[in-house]
């Protein structure tokens, strides 16, 4: 998993892969921490073609404000450049299982 603290990594970041799961999240946010373990676990799954990737919104808050997130924990999901789907909160295991696999069916 990939963390992003600087507006000059994101771009890079999401060439790397043909999928990419995004979490703004923040070290001062008790729900963020909540959440961290959770989308730890789905990172280190067996997900050929994903990239995991955490933006932390203290150091990296331009790049979130730019990104519309409006509150932490956002989760995005990107196919290549593009956004095409977003969460805002702490996902349970399944939750955040589900996303997945809904970007997985998008064309």
């Amino acid at each position: 998993m990939k963390t992003v603290n600087e507006r000059d990594e994101w771009e890079p970041l999401l060439r790397e892969a043909e999928r990419s799961a995004v979490c703004i999240s923040g070290t001062h946010c008790p729900h963020c921490r909540a959440y961290a373990p959770t989308f730890r676990r789905a990172a280190e799954g067996d997900r050929p073609g994903w990239q995991f990737a955490v933006v932390d919104a203290d150091s990296a808050g331009e790049l979130a404000a730019s990104l519309g997130v409006r509150a932490i924990p956002t989760t995005l999901f990107f196919r290549g450049e593009t956004e095409v789907a977003r969460r805002v909160g702490n996902l349970t295991p399944d939750a955040l299982e589900d996303a997945l696999r809904a970007c997985e069916q998008m064309p």
